[in-house]
């Protein structure tokens, strides 16, 4: 019995240091501001920096997924044909 190795049909592809570093910032940045949330109390002053720290993540991530679409990485599971690549 043969079995298909899609190890073999993927060509090695890595993301650039930049998108490591903002994957990593997003993370770490989500991360502490959860911490933060959790500590406030109910009553405490708005979170006025919330939306743009968010804004921040959605940007960070935001670039990385666009370079990983560039890179074709998305390909099999997005059913993108040939022609659209």
């Amino acid at each position: 019995m043969k079995t298909s190795n899609n190890v073999q049909n993927i060509n090695p592809s890595h993301l650039s240091i930049e998108s490591y570093h903002k994957l990593n910032r997003a993370k770490n940045v989500a991360f502490q501001m959860h911490l933060h949330i959790r500590q406030c109390e109910a009553n405490a002053m708005p979170l006025l920096w919330i939306p743009d720290i968010l804004s921040y993540i959605s940007e960070d991530v935001s670039d990385v997924l666009q370079e990983v679409k560039d890179m074709g990485i998305c390909h099999s599971f997005m059913n993108v044909s040939a022609s659209q690549k």
